[in-house]
């Protein structure tokens, strides 16, 4: 007898113990679930944000590129261009890159500095009249 009473106290206990545990597992298992599917949720968030910001900068890069290229394109000289500024220089050194010019006179006129005991000129400006007024200036 005492041993039948002793299986039904344990199989009454199990069977408490079963309906007390039961629920907390299913609780755990959905506590569970939603956690793996928040997780699946922000690493697709995450790789859509990313993959997003990669086409910005990328799209970003290629614009400031074009830019560059671009204003490179219209304000630096070619070749070409650069070899005839060159030869204007060295062709306006060679017939007067020397002439030293300054402002004269009371309403500022472009004036050039002359050898004043290699000319007959009277006058002009500077203290021994060596600048003179260019003619059209």
């Amino acid at each position: 007898g005492d041993l039948i009473a002793l299986e039904s106290v344990q199989m009454k206990t199990g069977a408490t113990l079963a309906d007390s545990v039961n629920p907390a597992v299913t609780a755990l298992e959905g506590v569970t679930a939603r956690a793996e599917r928040a997780e699946e949720n922000l690493h697709h968030a995450a790789s859509t944000i990313s993959w997003k910001w990669a086409a910005i900068c990328g799209l970003t890069g290629c614009l400031l590129l074009g830019a560059i290229v671009g204003l490179s394109t219209l304000l630096v000289p070619s070749m070409k261009e650069i070899a005839d500024l060159r030869a204007n220089v060295a062709a306006l050194e060679a017939r007067g890159g020397k002439v030293k010019l300054t402002k004269c006179g009371p309403s500022d006129r472009l004036c050039a500095l002359i050898d004043v005991k290699a000319n007959d000129s009277k006058g002009g400006w500077g203290k021994e009249g060596q600048y003179m007024i260019l003619q059209g200036y």
